[in-house]
């Protein structure tokens, strides 16, 4: 498969990461061997993923797609597990191809295949 987006977590323990097979995998960081292994791999988008990135607390990531959506996960580090809080459907007309967060984790931008950029409040 091929990666299509990574990012650091802001504690730099994990990363995550974006690819072809339509999901994005957080994977865990060893610092004294540089090693990465995958402790979770987070599935609901229909196409490709190409975007991805840690809200400023380290708890979300937000994800975008070819499938025209951004997804919003709550990722508990302790457990590996990682749930999809909020879906972006039917609100982009074209593909999602970046996502980021304000440094606040108040507001997360999408940038489109159209060359439109949307910002969403996440409170």
């Amino acid at each position: 498969k091929q990666v299509t987006g990574v990012t650091w977590s802001p504690c730099g323990q994990f990363l995550a990461s974006t690819s072809y097979d339509k999901t994005v995998q957080i994977a865990s960081f060893d610092f004294a061997t540089q090693q990465t292994k995958t402790i979770a791999v987070l599935k609901a988008h229909t196409k490709e993923v190409n975007s991805v990135t840690w809200s400023p607390c380290g708890k979300f990531l937000a994800s975008g797609s070819y499938d025209k959506t951004a997804h919003i996960w709550d990722f508990d580090v302790d457990t590996g597990q990682g749930e999809d809080v909020a879906q972006f459907k039917d609100t982009h007309t074209r593909a999602v191809n970046s996502v980021s967060w304000s440094p606040c984790g108040q507001f997360l931008a999408t940038g489109l295949h159209d060359k439109t950029i949307r910002v969403w409040t996440g409170s």
